[in-house]
């Protein structure tokens, strides 16, 4: 879904000296003091601000929060029912009812693709799997430092243009893209896939050991729902500010006193790879 301007039919002024580059695409942040990566997830996922922990639970049909398996905030199931409740993922043949485990066709596995921790076996069904897809799930389990007990953990993997992006969001986060290319031999290559893993412990390296649960390392959609994601491209900086109404943050670095903040890529910007030497393309 494009993003309306909110300067849209005003004239805009302009610097003769420099021309004001548009935004690219948004990526949110959480607080750290909060555990909210399944809903920062959703934000990053679809692009709207307003699926936060803080919103998302008023406006949600009941049923979609799962209970039954593992905190609400790290589960899964509920990430898939929100997207799908709200429009973003569906069923076969465009069903909007929530998955289930009854063996029928609302069985999560008709929903979602859940690929495991083999390698090279599950290039071909995973290439085949993204071909249409706008983003996949990152699923990692979390082992902390100190006695307080372990938690699974979410980085959604977004596609704009021919890179898929790679950010979960916490504090100290990175962006890093990966072509399309070289995506799948990224995810199956035993040095790909620690490759990412790396990248995406950098917040916790301190704190938790990051690792790839081994029923799932990636959750990916196999039927696009009939929304498309809030797109932002072409507007300008101040003007996705107006919309957001998070706080616009220069890096994940920066401190928030708020549950939630923004990160703008803005064309032109450079995104550092992940890559490997030599990696053959699929």
């Amino acid at each position: 879904m494009k993003v309306t301007s909110p300067n849209q039919g005003k004239k805009r002024k302009t610097d003769h000296h420099a021309k004001e580059r548009n935004v690219k695409f948004v990526l949110f942040t959480y607080n750290p003091d909060n555990r909210d990566c399944m809903y920062n997830s959703l934000m990053n996922i679809t692009q709207v601000p307003f699926y936060s922990r803080r919103f998302l639970p008023a406006i949600m049909p009941e049923g979609v929060l799962d209970r039954n398996a593992g905190t609400e905030e790290t589960n899964e199931r509920t990430l898939a029912n929100a997207l799908i409740s709200h429009g973003y993922m569906s069923g076969p043949n465009g069903s909007r009812r929530l998955p289930n485990d009854l063996e029928d066709d609302t069985h999560i596995k008709h929903y979602m693709k859940y690929f495991d921790d083999r390698f090279e076996d599950n290039i071909q069904d995973f290439t085949s799997a993204i071909k249409d897809a706008k983003f996949f799930i990152l699923h990692f389990e979390l082992f902390f430092l100190t006695e307080e007990p372990n938690d699974y953990h979410f980085v959604p993997v977004l596609k704009f243009g021919e890179d898929w992006i790679i950010m979960g969001g916490e504090r100290g986060s990175k962006i890093r893209s990966v072509h399309s290319d070289d995506l799948p031999n990224m995810m199956f290559s035993r040095e790909g896939r620690e490759l990412i893993r790396e990248h995406c412990n950098i917040p916790f390296e301190c704190t938790a050991l990051l690792q790839f649960t081994n029923h799932a390392v990636c959750l990916v959609p196999l039927h696009c729902g009939p929304k498309d994601r809030m797109d932002y491209s072409g507007m300008k900086k101040n003007e996705v500010t107006s919309v957001i109404g998070w706080p616009i943050l220069n890096n994940t670095n920066s401190n928030m006193d708020r549950d939630h903040g923004v990160v703008i890529h803005m064309e032109g910007d450079k995104i550092e790879t992940l890559s490997l030497p030599n990696m053959p393309r699929s």
